[in-house]
């Protein structure tokens, strides 16, 4: 199955247009066969890869299928929407919901999985266009997470006493840094 993933970053100056050209060049990685459709309908017709370019690219028109049509099926999947800017946001979720909607046939679709904070605009825009979309929240689940970020701290800072001994971490010192990581990330 194919899988196009973007791993949004803090700080970084992630748009649509960045994350559908990335999503772009993992598929036609992923499917060498689909090099020379990209190039006769795409890259020969138009100059700039602008985001209305890359939109049909992935989705199509009505008229041409676009490149994923023929990777169906595949699944996206975009990590830390809530990491890009705030006025970016909604239209990132806008354009990512536009490729799922490509082929409603049961043999081939594509799924995207979005994952983010749960930020009102986020949200907003998930739930106008997905009726049926459906929502984890890992926010409901703190003991879970907490115990998850304990786990990764502890193991982290074990590597970290081996690895430099001279941080002289011991058991109780690892312990009581992994208290204090799990109450600042509160979840998160």
């Amino acid at each position: 199955m194919n899988t196009i993933y973007y791993f949004c970053r803090y700080h970084q100056s992630d748009t649509s247009s960045k994350i559908l050209k990335a999503l772009v060049l993992k598929l036609i990685d992923n499917n060498p066969d689909i090099i020379p459709v990209a190039y006769a309908d795409y890259i020969e017709k138009y100059r700039e890869p602008t985001l209305k370019v890359l939109k049909r690219m992935l989705a199509g028109t009505d008229d041409v299928p676009g490149l994923l049509s023929g990777a169906s099926p595949c699944r996206i999947i975009v990590d830390g929407v809530d990491e890009c800017e705030p006025k970016e946001q909604r239209y990132i979720i806008e354009d990512l919901l536009q490729l799922v909607s490509v082929d409603t046939t049961p043999t081939k679709h594509c799924k995207l999985l979005v994952s983010s904070r749960n930020l009102p605009d986020i949200a907003r825009a998930l739930q106008k266009k997905v009726k049926a979309a459906s929502a984890i929240q890992l926010s409901e689940e703190k003991d879970s997470m907490n115990h998850t970020i304990e786990s990764l701290a502890r193991a982290r800072l074990s590597d970290m006493a081996i690895e430099k001994p001279s941080f002289a971490l011991s058991d109780t010192t690892i312990a009581e840094l992994c208290h204090v990581i799990v109450d600042k990330a509160d979840g998160k």
